[in-house]
């Protein structure tokens, strides 16, 4: 589109004879509009979330990996210790020597991973240190890799912990331990003689474990992001250029697709609904239940909720109930007590929390539970593993709001399932928290028309 000549650009008369799409009343444009800029709100709120996330787990680390905070449970005295003395520094071999575009192992270098290898270097998790360059940026690999002779890494000497020691090595200023005065250098003996305050290795565990954690709410935090980027790009391709159309002007609207995706299970079931459900409230507490966190009935009701959309294209019988959605049937008339009844779960309280575990016949309900959804309908839940309960009920009250826009021909927005939500008494209070935020529901419309395709 650019004119020819010595500095290409464009002029007037170019850019007027540009075709454009564009809808036929300000109102629609307005609409439009709104949209794509709360599409915009929503991705910024969320990169401000991760980033506030990411300060959150360094200030974890700075307390956590420093022994200025301890956990519950622990307070016996750290050691001071030479990095030699918790792990092995080894080179790296030369990449030209195990390059293989067939292989099935990474090739770690600088820079991260570069290519695949045929064989292995090392099979265990270890901690990999930049010799030049990046060696202010250590990396953590948990499976086979062949390491190449820009990085070290590190045998891991018992009974540390390879996921520890990454972390702690994040907050070491290694440019102080620079022995190069151009490209940053390290050699092992000086890695190796670095002293470090260490807990003994079950403490090593825990904070290890909290701040995994911590890396895989970021992880999906960094997914939505991602997944919203591309929901906004998609709203852009078919608002802007006319293949959807919005119904009427509203604020924060999702488009709706050309299909839904149903995938009719249930009713080809010949069993009876109290035996389903009891299965399913079995399953979902053996994934999501443990001793020291029973599967409670409010969150387990969520879950059920999201399998019922996922695997059905509805969830037939959940009420608009304060804490809702919820299906009374289930605790009331049957599926509770059979699951109980069968050996499937049991009851459990352990002075801090309730709810079920499950118990020596579970293995028959997963059974049933593989047979009547597939294993890959517990696949998909497992997404919502590390959700808090109230992001659960966020999401599955705005998922039943759209459900009951769609039945009236009713366009779908942050407006009209907070209208939607008002106007019902048990859920009216819902809209006083600071999860039901105009953010907070945009953001569950978003996360709702990934998961659903409505």
């Amino acid at each position: 589109m650019t004119d020819s000549g010595a500095k290409a650009g464009m002029n007037l008369t170019t850019v007027k004879q540009i075709l454009l799409a564009a809808p036929p009343t300000k109102a629609e444009q307005e609409a439009i509009a709104k949209a794509l800029s709360d599409a915009d709100a929503l991705i910024e709120s969320l990169e401000r979330l991760i980033a506030k996330k990411r300060q959150i787990k360094q200030g974890t680390m700075q307390v956590l990996l420093t022994c200025k905070q301890r956990l519950p449970g622990f307070d016996g005295p750290w050691q001071t210790k030479n990095i030699g003395n918790l792990l092995s520094i080894m080179h790296g071999k030369s990449q030209h020597a195990v390059e293989n575009e067939s292989g099935r192992y990474p090739i770690l270098a600088t820079g991260g991973q570069i290519g695949l290898s045929s064989r292995f270097l090392y099979d265990k998790p270890s901690v990999l240190i930049g010799r030049k360059g990046t060696i202010d940026r250590p990396q953590y690999m948990d499976t086979p890799f062949w390491s190449v002779d820009t990085l070290f890494y590190s045998v891991i000497h018992e009974p540390n912990v390879p996921k520890y020691l990454f972390y702690r090595f994040c907050l070491i200023d290694w440019r102080k331990h620079n022995e190069a005065s151009g490209v940053p250098s390290l050699n092992a003996r000086t890695i190796e003689q670095i002293e470090l305050d260490v807990p003994l290795g079950e403490e090593q565990t825990a904070i290890a474990t909290i701040l995994a954690d911590m890396d895989t709410e970021l992880a999906e935090l960094e997914t939505r992001l991602a997944k919203t980027r591309q929901l906004k790009q998609g709203m852009m391709q078919e608002l802007l250029t006319g293949r959807i159309r919005l119904v009427q002007p509203a604020s924060t609207v999702v488009p709706l697709s050309k299909k839904r995706k149903e995938t009719p299970v249930a009713t080809t079931r010949p069993h009876n609904r109290q035996i389903n459900e009891a299965v399913v409230i079995a399953v979902l507490t053996k994934h999501f239940g443990s001793e020291d966190w029973p599967l409670a009935r409010v969150r387990r009701t969520k879950l059920a909720y999201l399998l019922h959309r996922h695997a059905e294209g509805r969830a037939d019988g959940f009420l608009k109930k304060a804490a809702g959605p919820y299906d009374p049937r289930v605790r009331y008339k049957g599926p509770e007590g059979i699951a109980l009844k069968k050996g499937y779960v049991r009851a459990c309280n352990n002075g801090k929390y309730e709810g079920f575990v499950a118990s020596e016949n579970i293995a028959e309900a997963e059974a049933y539970f593989n047979k009547w959804y597939g294993a890959g309908a517990m696949t998909w839940l497992e997404q919502f593993h590390l959700r808090k309960t109230e992001e659960l009920e966020l999401l599955t009250t705005v998922d039943m709001a759209v459900e009951d826009l769609r039945r009236e021909g009713m366009s779908v927005g942050v407006d009209a399932v907070k209208q939607l939500i008002h106007d019902d008494p048990e859920w009216k209070p819902k809209l006083d928290r600071a999860i039901f935020s105009d953010v907070g529901i945009a953001a569950a419309l978003a996360e709702c028309q990934t998961l659903f395709a409505f």
